[in-house]
């Protein structure tokens, strides 16, 4: 059975959300843009071709999948073979971006089906929803650290960057 994707992750079933939905339904451009194309505002509808992103997404999506299975996957392994004492900030922080990238790579074969099927997703709605988690999961995950060591170097006394 096929459903279409939640509407509270997308409106209008359009991952490009309201703003792409109202661009479609505005009848006449701009006056301004009308005036200085010489015509009349009613007579140039405003029409946004998304044919591309049909064979342009899933590409780089399937792209994107490969590289990232692969490469994280590498990251990963390896940093399991090294002893726990040993860890140091540096590796942690890795750990933690590789883990995060795995998690988004793997959810993007769903969108690359999506997009294969122009916008129709036969997933179901928790798998939407899991989908675009894990897409903000991992854009938060990557955020996050830098803010942190951010506030952390700000805090670092003067005698400990000038040995005294």
């Amino acid at each position: 059975m096929l459903s279409t994707c939640c509407t509270a992750c997308y409106p209008d079933n359009r991952p490009e959300g309201s703003v792409i939905a109202a661009l479609r339904t505005q009848q006449q451009a701009p006056p301004l843009l009308a005036a200085a194309a010489g015509s009349s505002p009613s007579s140039r509808p405003c029409s946004l071709d998304e044919s591309y992103k049909y064979v342009f997404l899933p590409l780089c999506y399937s792209l994107t999948f490969v590289f990232s299975l692969t490469l994280n996957s590498v990251v990963l392994l390896r940093s399991c073979r090294v002893r726990r004492r040993s860890w140091t900030t540096s590796l942690t922080y890795m750990v933690n971006l590789a883990t995060t990238d795995l998690m988004y790579g793997l959810s993007l074969p769903f969108l690359v089906h999506s997009y294969v099927l122009r916008d129709r997703w036969v997933f179901g709605d928790f798998m939407c929803r899991l989908v675009r988690f894990l897409f903000y999961f991992n854009l938060y995950g990557h955020l996050l650290p830098h803010l942190h060591q951010r506030s952390e170097s700000s805090y670092t006394p003067a005698s400990a960057c000038t040995g005294e």
